[in-house]
Protein backbone atom coordinates (compact mmCIF):
# COMPACT_ATOMS: atom_id res chain seq x y z
CA UNK A 1 0.00 0.00 0.00
CA UNK A 2 1.48 3.06 -1.04
CA UNK A 3 -0.34 6.72 0.18
CA UNK A 4 1.36 9.86 -1.53
CA UNK A 5 0.12 13.29 -0.26
CA UNK A 6 0.46 15.71 -3.32
CA UNK A 7 1.78 19.30 -3.64
CA UNK A 8 0.61 21.67 -6.30
CA UNK A 9 4.12 21.64 -7.04
CA UNK A 10 5.04 18.43 -7.08
CA UNK A 11 7.18 16.67 -9.91
CA UNK A 12 4.39 14.63 -12.48
CA UNK A 13 5.66 11.95 -13.78
CA UNK A 14 4.01 9.69 -16.37
CA UNK A 15 2.40 13.17 -18.71
CA UNK A 16 3.10 10.72 -21.38
CA UNK A 17 -0.22 9.03 -20.85
CA UNK A 18 -2.11 11.59 -22.87
CA UNK A 19 -5.61 9.73 -21.66
CA UNK A 20 -7.06 8.56 -18.23
CA UNK A 21 -10.02 6.57 -17.55
CA UNK A 22 -11.38 7.62 -13.92
CA UNK A 23 -14.94 7.62 -12.35
CA UNK A 24 -15.97 10.52 -10.19
CA UNK A 25 -17.97 10.06 -6.89
CA UNK A 26 -18.82 11.60 -3.74
CA UNK A 27 -18.32 9.82 -0.75
CA UNK A 28 -21.94 9.11 -0.21
CA UNK A 29 -21.75 7.05 -3.45
CA UNK A 30 -18.53 5.21 -2.32
CA UNK A 31 -20.15 4.18 1.41
CA UNK A 32 -23.28 2.72 -0.59
CA UNK A 33 -20.47 1.08 -3.36
CA UNK A 34 -19.36 -0.82 0.23
CA UNK A 35 -22.62 -1.53 0.84
CA UNK A 36 -23.06 -3.15 -2.58
CA UNK A 37 -19.83 -4.58 -2.39
CA UNK A 38 -19.08 -3.28 -6.26
CA UNK A 39 -19.26 -0.19 -7.34
CA UNK A 40 -22.24 -1.47 -10.26
CA UNK A 41 -22.32 -0.19 -14.00
CA UNK A 42 -20.37 2.64 -13.44
CA UNK A 43 -19.64 5.59 -16.02
CA UNK A 44 -16.23 5.58 -16.55
CA UNK A 45 -14.88 8.96 -18.14
CA UNK A 46 -12.30 8.56 -20.98
CA UNK A 47 -10.47 11.98 -20.15
CA UNK A 48 -7.49 13.74 -21.66
CA UNK A 49 -5.10 14.36 -18.63
CA UNK A 50 -4.61 17.65 -19.52
CA UNK A 51 -8.29 17.99 -19.36
CA UNK A 52 -9.16 15.63 -16.38
CA UNK A 53 -12.90 16.00 -15.12
CA UNK A 54 -13.36 16.93 -11.63
CA UNK A 55 -17.37 17.38 -11.82
CA UNK A 56 -20.09 14.50 -9.87
CA UNK A 57 -17.79 13.93 -6.66
CA UNK A 58 -15.00 14.84 -4.60
CA UNK A 59 -13.03 11.42 -5.04
CA UNK A 60 -11.61 10.32 -7.93
CA UNK A 61 -11.03 6.86 -8.79
CA UNK A 62 -8.36 5.83 -11.90
CA UNK A 63 -8.81 2.81 -13.78
CA UNK A 64 -6.63 0.52 -16.34
CA UNK A 65 -7.13 1.29 -19.75
CA UNK A 66 -8.63 -2.33 -20.74
CA UNK A 67 -11.98 -1.83 -18.26
CA UNK A 68 -13.04 0.64 -21.17
CA UNK A 69 -11.84 -1.66 -24.06
CA UNK A 70 -15.86 -2.47 -26.18
CA UNK A 71 -13.66 -6.30 -26.25
CA UNK A 72 -14.16 -6.12 -22.57
CA UNK A 73 -18.38 -5.41 -22.50
CA UNK A 74 -18.55 -1.84 -22.11
CA UNK A 75 -20.58 0.61 -23.63
CA UNK A 76 -18.29 2.93 -25.32
CA UNK A 77 -20.06 6.37 -26.46
CA UNK A 78 -18.10 9.61 -27.60
CA UNK A 79 -19.11 11.91 -25.28
CA UNK A 80 -21.83 12.09 -22.50
CA UNK A 81 -24.23 9.30 -23.33
CA UNK A 82 -27.11 10.24 -21.00
CA UNK A 83 -27.12 6.49 -19.92
CA UNK A 84 -30.11 5.15 -17.91
CA UNK A 85 -30.23 6.27 -14.28
CA UNK A 86 -30.30 3.95 -10.85
CA UNK A 87 -33.76 3.47 -10.12
CA UNK A 88 -36.02 4.53 -7.03
CA UNK A 89 -34.83 2.90 -3.87
CA UNK A 90 -37.85 1.62 -1.62
CA UNK A 91 -37.27 0.86 2.02
CA UNK A 92 -38.80 0.28 5.21
CA UNK A 93 -37.92 2.41 8.76
CA UNK A 94 -37.45 0.34 11.79
CA UNK A 95 -39.33 2.53 14.10
CA UNK A 96 -37.65 0.90 17.13
CA UNK A 97 -34.13 1.75 15.84
CA UNK A 98 -35.84 5.26 15.58
CA UNK A 99 -37.02 5.52 18.69
CA UNK A 100 -33.41 3.94 20.39
CA UNK A 101 -31.68 6.65 18.10
CA UNK A 102 -33.54 9.43 18.87
CA UNK A 103 -33.99 8.38 22.94
CA UNK A 104 -29.91 8.69 22.84
CA UNK A 105 -30.34 12.37 21.38
CA UNK A 106 -32.69 13.44 23.94
CA UNK A 107 -30.98 12.03 26.89
CA UNK A 108 -28.14 14.22 25.68
CA UNK A 109 -30.39 17.56 25.49
CA UNK A 110 -31.52 16.42 29.25
CA UNK A 111 -27.55 16.16 30.45
CA UNK A 112 -27.20 19.84 28.59
CA UNK A 113 -30.44 21.02 30.29
CA UNK A 114 -32.77 21.49 27.13
CA UNK A 115 -35.13 19.32 27.52
CA UNK A 116 -37.50 21.99 25.83
CA UNK A 117 -34.98 21.42 22.70
CA UNK A 118 -36.79 17.64 22.28
CA UNK A 119 -38.82 17.70 19.24
CA UNK A 120 -40.71 15.05 18.30
CA UNK A 121 -40.71 12.23 16.09
CA UNK A 122 -41.66 12.67 12.50
CA UNK A 123 -44.78 11.53 11.39
CA UNK A 124 -42.68 9.58 8.63
CA UNK A 125 -40.88 7.27 10.50
CA UNK A 126 -44.44 5.88 11.67
CA UNK A 127 -44.90 4.28 8.30
CA UNK A 128 -45.50 0.41 8.77
CA UNK A 129 -44.92 -0.12 4.80
CA UNK A 130 -42.37 0.80 2.19
CA UNK A 131 -42.00 3.90 0.55
CA UNK A 132 -40.06 5.88 -1.99
CA UNK A 133 -36.53 7.24 -1.30
CA UNK A 134 -36.88 6.54 2.15
CA UNK A 135 -33.38 6.69 3.27
CA UNK A 136 -33.11 9.67 2.28
CA UNK A 137 -35.71 11.65 3.80
CA UNK A 138 -34.48 9.26 7.05
CA UNK A 139 -31.35 11.39 6.80
CA UNK A 140 -32.84 14.49 6.44
CA UNK A 141 -34.64 13.75 9.82
CA UNK A 142 -31.72 12.87 11.72
CA UNK A 143 -29.57 15.59 10.07
CA UNK A 144 -31.81 18.09 11.37
CA UNK A 145 -32.06 17.24 14.65
CA UNK A 146 -30.88 19.47 16.94
CA UNK A 147 -29.80 16.84 19.73
CA UNK A 148 -27.90 14.67 17.33
CA UNK A 149 -25.67 17.33 15.84
CA UNK A 150 -25.29 18.91 19.08
CA UNK A 151 -24.12 16.01 20.33
CA UNK A 152 -21.44 14.90 17.54
CA UNK A 153 -20.05 18.54 18.01
CA UNK A 154 -20.00 17.77 21.71
CA UNK A 155 -18.04 15.00 20.85
CA UNK A 156 -15.40 16.59 18.62
CA UNK A 157 -15.10 18.88 21.78
CA UNK A 158 -17.26 21.71 20.30
CA UNK A 159 -19.89 23.65 22.20
CA UNK A 160 -22.04 25.27 20.01
CA UNK A 161 -24.66 26.53 22.39
CA UNK A 162 -25.18 30.03 22.11
CA UNK A 163 -26.36 32.12 25.48
CA UNK A 164 -29.81 33.79 25.04
CA UNK A 165 -30.06 37.44 24.78
CA UNK A 166 -33.37 38.85 25.49
CA UNK A 167 -34.49 42.02 23.38
CA UNK A 168 -34.90 44.92 24.88
CA UNK A 169 -38.48 45.52 24.95
CA UNK A 170 -39.23 42.27 26.57
CA UNK A 171 -36.25 43.23 29.09
CA UNK A 172 -38.32 46.63 29.74
CA UNK A 173 -41.65 44.58 30.04
CA UNK A 174 -40.17 41.85 32.74
CA UNK A 175 -38.41 43.76 34.94
CA UNK A 176 -41.68 45.66 35.15
CA UNK A 177 -44.37 43.11 35.64
CA UNK A 178 -41.66 41.75 38.37
CA UNK A 179 -41.93 44.59 40.63
CA UNK A 180 -45.94 44.71 39.89
CA UNK A 181 -45.68 40.81 41.29
CA UNK A 182 -43.84 42.26 44.63
CA UNK A 183 -40.69 41.65 43.28
CA UNK A 184 -41.27 37.69 42.74
CA UNK A 185 -40.79 36.12 39.24
CA UNK A 186 -43.52 34.16 37.49
CA UNK A 187 -44.55 31.08 35.68
CA UNK A 188 -45.88 31.16 31.94
CA UNK A 189 -49.29 31.52 31.61
CA UNK A 190 -49.95 33.13 34.95
CA UNK A 191 -53.70 35.04 33.75
CA UNK A 192 -53.81 37.17 37.06
CA UNK A 193 -50.38 38.50 36.69
CA UNK A 194 -51.39 39.62 33.11
CA UNK A 195 -54.11 41.22 34.08
CA UNK A 196 -52.04 43.52 36.22
CA UNK A 197 -49.52 43.88 33.37
CA UNK A 198 -52.39 44.94 30.33
CA UNK A 199 -53.55 46.95 33.59
CA UNK A 200 -50.72 48.66 34.64
CA UNK A 201 -51.35 52.45 32.15
CA UNK A 202 -47.48 53.53 33.72
CA UNK A 203 -46.43 50.56 31.66
CA UNK A 204 -48.32 50.81 28.57
CA UNK A 205 -47.13 54.28 28.39
CA UNK A 206 -43.35 53.34 28.92
CA UNK A 207 -43.80 50.45 26.23
CA UNK A 208 -45.95 52.68 23.69
CA UNK A 209 -43.08 55.12 24.20
CA UNK A 210 -40.39 52.89 22.82
CA UNK A 211 -42.11 51.28 20.30
CA UNK A 212 -42.62 55.12 19.16
CA UNK A 213 -39.01 56.12 19.18
CA UNK A 214 -38.49 52.78 17.06
CA UNK A 215 -40.82 53.28 14.28
CA UNK A 216 -41.23 57.11 14.08
CA UNK A 217 -37.80 58.54 14.34
CA UNK A 218 -37.49 61.95 13.65
CA UNK A 219 -37.67 63.95 11.17
CA UNK A 220 -39.31 61.44 8.91
CA UNK A 221 -43.16 61.69 8.59
CA UNK A 222 -44.62 59.08 11.47
CA UNK A 223 -45.25 55.54 9.99
CA UNK A 224 -47.29 54.62 12.78
CA UNK A 225 -50.44 56.39 14.58
CA UNK A 226 -51.11 56.85 18.59
CA UNK A 227 -53.99 54.29 18.41
CA UNK A 228 -52.00 52.26 17.15
CA UNK A 229 -49.13 52.11 18.92
CA UNK A 230 -50.74 51.67 22.47
CA UNK A 231 -52.91 48.09 20.75
CA UNK A 232 -49.03 47.36 19.22
CA UNK A 233 -47.63 48.05 22.86
CA UNK A 234 -50.85 46.12 24.88
CA UNK A 235 -50.24 43.02 22.53
CA UNK A 236 -46.71 43.24 23.54
CA UNK A 237 -46.93 43.33 26.95
CA UNK A 238 -49.55 40.20 26.77
CA UNK A 239 -47.54 38.33 24.88
CA UNK A 240 -44.12 38.32 27.00
CA UNK A 241 -46.04 38.05 30.50
CA UNK A 242 -47.76 34.75 29.34
CA UNK A 243 -44.15 33.74 28.10
CA UNK A 244 -43.35 33.97 32.14
CA UNK A 245 -40.74 35.76 33.96
CA UNK A 246 -37.77 33.67 32.91
CA UNK A 247 -35.96 33.22 29.77
CA UNK A 248 -34.10 30.36 28.68
CA UNK A 249 -30.30 30.03 28.76
CA UNK A 250 -29.13 29.11 25.48
CA UNK A 251 -31.46 30.55 22.43
CA UNK A 252 -32.48 27.13 20.29
CA UNK A 253 -32.48 29.53 16.58
CA UNK A 254 -29.35 30.99 17.43
CA UNK A 255 -27.54 27.49 18.20
CA UNK A 256 -29.16 26.04 15.37
CA UNK A 257 -27.73 28.42 13.17
CA UNK A 258 -24.35 27.95 15.10
CA UNK A 259 -24.05 24.38 14.04
CA UNK A 260 -24.75 25.04 10.58
CA UNK A 261 -22.19 27.45 10.65
CA UNK A 262 -19.51 25.38 11.99
CA UNK A 263 -20.70 22.09 9.77
CA UNK A 264 -20.23 24.79 6.84
CA UNK A 265 -16.94 25.80 7.63
CA UNK A 266 -15.33 22.87 8.32
CA UNK A 267 -15.71 20.01 5.21
CA UNK A 268 -13.50 17.57 7.87
CA UNK A 269 -16.07 18.29 10.72
CA UNK A 270 -19.39 18.18 7.78
CA UNK A 271 -17.91 14.68 6.30
CA UNK A 272 -17.71 12.94 9.55
CA UNK A 273 -21.28 14.12 10.32
CA UNK A 274 -22.29 12.82 6.98
CA UNK A 275 -20.48 9.42 7.88
CA UNK A 276 -22.33 8.97 11.41
CA UNK A 277 -25.67 10.11 9.74
CA UNK A 278 -25.07 7.10 7.06
CA UNK A 279 -23.94 4.80 9.47
CA UNK A 280 -27.43 5.37 11.89
CA UNK A 281 -29.67 5.19 8.64
CA UNK A 282 -27.83 2.37 7.46
CA UNK A 283 -28.71 0.76 11.18
CA UNK A 284 -32.26 1.77 10.95
CA UNK A 285 -33.24 0.76 7.34
CA UNK A 286 -30.48 -2.01 6.34
CA UNK A 287 -32.41 -3.18 3.39
CA UNK A 288 -33.59 -1.41 -0.26
CA UNK A 289 -35.96 -2.80 -2.81
CA UNK A 290 -36.46 -1.99 -6.70
CA UNK A 291 -40.24 -1.62 -7.56
CA UNK A 292 -41.05 -3.76 -10.37
CA UNK A 293 -44.68 -5.28 -11.91
CA UNK A 294 -44.51 -8.19 -9.58
CA UNK A 295 -43.49 -6.57 -6.44
CA UNK A 296 -40.68 -5.96 -4.93
CA UNK A 297 -37.29 -6.87 -5.63
CA UNK A 298 -34.29 -6.27 -3.07
CA UNK A 299 -31.66 -4.12 -4.30
CA UNK A 300 -28.19 -5.79 -4.65
CA UNK A 301 -25.45 -5.75 -6.61
CA UNK A 302 -26.92 -8.22 -9.42
CA UNK A 303 -30.54 -6.60 -9.48
CA UNK A 304 -29.07 -3.44 -9.55
CA UNK A 305 -26.96 -4.13 -12.65
CA UNK A 306 -29.72 -6.19 -14.08
CA UNK A 307 -31.62 -2.71 -13.86
CA UNK A 308 -28.70 -0.34 -15.21
CA UNK A 309 -27.24 -2.39 -17.76
CA UNK A 310 -29.44 -1.91 -20.62
CA UNK A 311 -27.69 1.39 -21.63
CA UNK A 312 -29.13 4.26 -24.03
CA UNK A 313 -28.34 7.79 -25.39
CA UNK A 314 -30.33 10.52 -24.28
CA UNK A 315 -33.37 11.78 -26.51
CA UNK A 316 -35.57 14.77 -27.20
CA UNK A 317 -38.05 14.00 -24.90
CA UNK A 318 -37.01 16.58 -21.73
CA UNK A 319 -38.62 19.41 -20.62
CA UNK A 320 -35.03 21.18 -21.43
CA UNK A 321 -32.41 20.90 -23.71
CA UNK A 322 -29.05 21.49 -22.50
CA UNK A 323 -25.55 22.04 -24.83
CA UNK A 324 -24.76 18.69 -23.07
CA UNK A 325 -28.03 16.99 -24.24
CA UNK A 326 -27.40 18.36 -28.09
CA UNK A 327 -23.99 16.67 -28.29
CA UNK A 328 -25.67 13.85 -27.06
CA UNK A 329 -28.04 13.20 -30.14
CA UNK A 330 -24.79 13.23 -32.37
CA UNK A 331 -22.64 11.59 -30.80
CA UNK A 332 -22.40 7.25 -31.38
CA UNK A 333 -21.46 3.98 -29.67
CA UNK A 334 -18.02 2.92 -30.36
CA UNK A 335 -17.85 -0.78 -31.04
CA UNK A 336 -14.40 -1.65 -31.16
CA UNK A 337 -10.43 -0.16 -29.45
CA UNK A 338 -9.55 0.62 -32.42
CA UNK A 339 -13.04 2.88 -33.04
CA UNK A 340 -12.08 4.68 -29.80
CA UNK A 341 -8.44 5.62 -30.72
CA UNK A 342 -9.54 6.88 -33.75
CA UNK A 343 -12.17 8.71 -32.58
CA UNK A 344 -9.77 10.48 -29.68
CA UNK A 345 -9.33 13.51 -31.89
CA UNK A 346 -12.52 15.07 -31.02
CA UNK A 347 -11.65 15.40 -26.82
CA UNK A 348 -10.80 18.48 -26.57
CA UNK A 349 -8.83 20.83 -23.92
CA UNK A 350 -10.50 23.34 -21.84
CA UNK A 351 -9.94 26.32 -23.73
CA UNK A 352 -11.10 25.15 -27.28
CA UNK A 353 -14.00 23.61 -25.25
CA UNK A 354 -15.51 26.92 -23.65
CA UNK A 355 -14.54 28.85 -26.77
CA UNK A 356 -16.97 25.98 -29.12
CA UNK A 357 -19.69 26.67 -25.86
CA UNK A 358 -19.72 29.79 -26.12
CA UNK A 359 -20.25 30.18 -29.98
CA UNK A 360 -23.01 27.26 -30.29
CA UNK A 361 -24.73 28.96 -26.95
CA UNK A 362 -25.04 32.28 -28.94
CA UNK A 363 -26.30 30.18 -32.08
CA UNK A 364 -28.92 28.63 -30.18
CA UNK A 365 -30.65 31.76 -28.47
CA UNK A 366 -30.46 33.75 -32.04
CA UNK A 367 -32.27 30.29 -32.79
CA UNK A 368 -34.76 29.45 -29.76
CA UNK A 369 -35.53 34.00 -30.37
CA UNK A 370 -36.50 33.05 -34.50
CA UNK A 371 -39.18 30.31 -33.64
CA UNK A 372 -40.71 31.88 -30.57
CA UNK A 373 -40.89 35.06 -32.86
CA UNK A 374 -41.88 33.06 -35.18
CA UNK A 375 -45.17 31.45 -33.77
CA UNK A 376 -43.76 28.05 -31.85
CA UNK A 377 -46.65 26.42 -30.92
CA UNK A 378 -47.06 22.93 -30.96
CA UNK A 379 -45.79 19.55 -32.26
CA UNK A 380 -47.87 16.15 -32.70
CA UNK A 381 -50.62 18.01 -30.49
CA UNK A 382 -48.80 18.81 -27.52
CA UNK A 383 -47.16 22.27 -26.65
CA UNK A 384 -43.43 22.31 -27.26
CA UNK A 385 -41.00 23.23 -24.36
CA UNK A 386 -37.75 22.36 -25.89
CA UNK A 387 -37.60 24.41 -29.10
CA UNK A 388 -34.04 23.18 -29.02
CA UNK A 389 -35.28 19.79 -29.65
CA UNK A 390 -36.05 20.34 -33.27
CA UNK A 391 -32.38 19.82 -34.00
CA UNK A 392 -32.33 16.27 -32.69
CA UNK A 393 -33.32 14.68 -35.63
CA UNK A 394 -30.48 16.20 -37.50
CA UNK A 395 -27.95 15.83 -34.93
CA UNK A 396 -28.43 12.37 -35.08
CA UNK A 397 -27.72 11.54 -38.58
CA UNK A 398 -24.10 12.33 -38.07
CA UNK A 399 -23.19 11.09 -41.74
CA UNK A 400 -26.27 12.51 -43.32
CA UNK A 401 -24.14 15.95 -44.20
CA UNK A 402 -26.09 19.36 -43.55
CA UNK A 403 -29.88 19.20 -43.94
CA UNK A 404 -31.17 21.12 -46.70
CA UNK A 405 -33.07 24.47 -47.30
CA UNK A 406 -36.71 22.31 -47.42
CA UNK A 407 -35.85 20.06 -44.60
CA UNK A 408 -35.47 23.26 -42.46
CA UNK A 409 -38.40 24.62 -43.46
CA UNK A 410 -40.38 21.40 -43.04
CA UNK A 411 -38.71 20.57 -39.31
CA UNK A 412 -39.99 24.53 -38.66
CA UNK A 413 -43.48 23.88 -39.66
CA UNK A 414 -44.01 20.91 -37.63
CA UNK A 415 -42.79 22.75 -34.63
CA UNK A 416 -45.34 25.53 -35.43
CA UNK A 417 -43.09 28.23 -36.76
CA UNK A 418 -43.79 30.04 -40.20
CA UNK A 419 -41.73 32.51 -42.03
CA UNK A 420 -44.92 33.04 -44.51
CA UNK A 421 -44.96 36.61 -45.19
CA UNK A 422 -41.29 37.54 -43.87
CA UNK A 423 -38.70 39.46 -45.54
CA UNK A 424 -36.60 36.75 -47.54
CA UNK A 425 -33.23 37.63 -45.82
CA UNK A 426 -35.07 36.91 -42.32
CA UNK A 427 -35.77 33.23 -43.88
CA UNK A 428 -32.14 33.07 -45.23
CA UNK A 429 -30.26 33.85 -41.98
CA UNK A 430 -32.69 31.40 -39.53
CA UNK A 431 -31.74 28.82 -42.25
CA UNK A 432 -28.39 29.78 -41.84
CA UNK A 433 -28.20 30.24 -38.31
CA UNK A 434 -30.00 25.91 -38.26
CA UNK A 435 -27.69 24.84 -40.49
CA UNK A 436 -24.32 26.56 -38.65
CA UNK A 437 -25.88 25.18 -35.53
CA UNK A 438 -25.98 21.56 -36.68
CA UNK A 439 -22.49 21.65 -38.02
CA UNK A 440 -20.81 23.53 -35.03
CA UNK A 441 -22.30 20.73 -32.30
CA UNK A 442 -21.60 18.08 -34.71
CA UNK A 443 -18.10 19.29 -34.97
CA UNK A 444 -17.55 20.29 -31.82
CA UNK A 445 -14.91 18.83 -28.93
CA UNK A 446 -16.14 17.14 -25.96
CA UNK A 447 -14.01 17.02 -22.60
CA UNK A 448 -14.45 12.94 -21.99
CA UNK A 449 -16.31 10.00 -23.31
CA UNK A 450 -18.41 8.16 -21.35
CA UNK A 451 -17.65 4.38 -21.42
CA UNK A 452 -20.73 2.41 -19.25
CA UNK A 453 -19.54 -0.51 -17.75
CA UNK A 454 -22.35 -3.66 -17.84
CA UNK A 455 -21.53 -5.25 -14.69
CA UNK A 456 -20.54 -4.41 -11.09
CA UNK A 457 -16.92 -3.18 -10.78
CA UNK A 458 -14.89 -3.96 -7.45
CA UNK A 459 -13.17 -1.12 -6.53
CA UNK A 460 -10.15 -3.22 -6.62
CA UNK A 461 -10.06 -3.24 -9.82
CA UNK A 462 -8.93 0.56 -9.77
CA UNK A 463 -5.32 1.56 -9.58
CA UNK A 464 -5.58 5.08 -7.94
CA UNK A 465 -7.60 7.26 -5.59
CA UNK A 466 -7.33 10.42 -5.35
CA UNK A 467 -9.58 11.92 -2.45
CA UNK A 468 -9.39 15.04 -0.11
CA UNK A 469 -7.69 15.49 2.98
CA UNK A 470 -11.13 16.41 4.82
CA UNK A 471 -12.51 12.76 3.61
CA UNK A 472 -12.77 10.48 7.19
CA UNK A 473 -9.86 8.39 8.63
CA UNK A 474 -12.05 5.21 8.53
CA UNK A 475 -12.85 5.90 4.98
CA UNK A 476 -9.68 6.72 3.37
CA UNK A 477 -8.49 3.10 5.58
CA UNK A 478 -11.55 1.18 3.70
CA UNK A 479 -10.11 2.78 0.29
CA UNK A 480 -6.53 1.69 1.25
CA UNK A 481 -7.89 -1.84 1.31
CA UNK A 482 -8.95 -2.12 -1.76
CA UNK A 483 -6.90 0.56 -3.77
CA UNK A 484 -3.02 0.17 -4.32
CA UNK A 485 -2.18 4.05 -4.36
CA UNK A 486 -4.36 6.68 -2.25
CA UNK A 487 -3.31 10.48 -3.80
CA UNK A 488 -4.00 13.16 -0.57
CA UNK A 489 -4.93 16.67 -2.59
CA UNK A 490 -6.06 19.62 0.09
CA UNK A 491 -9.83 20.29 0.17
CA UNK A 492 -10.95 22.69 -2.17
CA UNK A 493 -7.54 22.73 -3.90
CA UNK A 494 -8.60 21.90 -7.03
CA UNK A 495 -5.80 22.40 -9.28
CA UNK A 496 -4.02 19.90 -6.71
CA UNK A 497 -6.70 17.46 -7.43
CA UNK A 498 -6.20 17.80 -11.39
CA UNK A 499 -2.26 17.75 -11.08
CA UNK A 500 -3.36 14.40 -8.43
CA UNK A 501 -5.61 13.14 -11.43
CA UNK A 502 -3.01 14.03 -14.05
CA UNK A 503 -0.47 11.84 -13.17
CA UNK A 504 -2.60 9.02 -14.84
CA UNK A 505 -1.89 5.69 -13.55
CA UNK A 506 1.10 4.46 -11.38
CA UNK A 507 4.02 3.45 -13.37
CA UNK A 508 3.65 -0.17 -12.91
CA UNK A 509 0.19 0.19 -14.70
CA UNK A 510 1.50 2.04 -17.88
CA UNK A 511 0.77 -0.60 -20.66
CA UNK A 512 -2.82 -0.40 -19.82
CA UNK A 513 -3.11 3.15 -19.98
CA UNK A 514 -5.78 3.97 -22.18
CA UNK A 515 -4.15 5.38 -25.01
CA UNK A 516 -0.64 6.41 -24.93
CA UNK A 517 0.73 8.89 -27.22
CA UNK A 518 3.46 6.54 -29.15
CA UNK A 519 1.06 4.02 -30.34
CA UNK A 520 -2.53 4.13 -29.80
CA UNK A 521 -3.94 1.67 -28.22
CA UNK A 522 -6.48 0.73 -25.03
Amino acid sequence: MRVVKHSADSDVKGQNDRYILQHNLSMESLLFAKEMGALVCPSLAIARADNPMTDFGEITLIAPGILARPESGALVFSGDAYVKKAPVAWAKIDKSKVRDCLKKSDEFLMEMELEDWISAVDPLVHKTDRIPHARDRLKNILQSNIGLSMQFLWHEGLDPRIESTPNPLRKMIISHVVALNSGKQFESMDEGVVRKAIDDQDLLDRISRFIDRNVNPPPAPPVLDAATIRNAASESIKTEVLKGSGYPKYDKDATAREISRTLSNSKGLRKRFELLIHELVLAISPDQYIKNPRGFTRLTAESLAKHLKSSYVGSEEFDSVSQGRLKAASITLLKTTSQVAAAMRILGDEATIAEESQRIDGLSKKLTTYMFSRGLGKKNREHVYTPLGILFPFLAKKEGGIPTDGEIMHAFAAYGVSFEGDRKEVTRDAIKTFKRLVEDVRDSHVPYFEAKMQRAVDLGEFAVAVVPSSLPTEVITFLKSKISEIRIYETDDNSMRREAISRGLPLANKTVAVVSTGSPKI
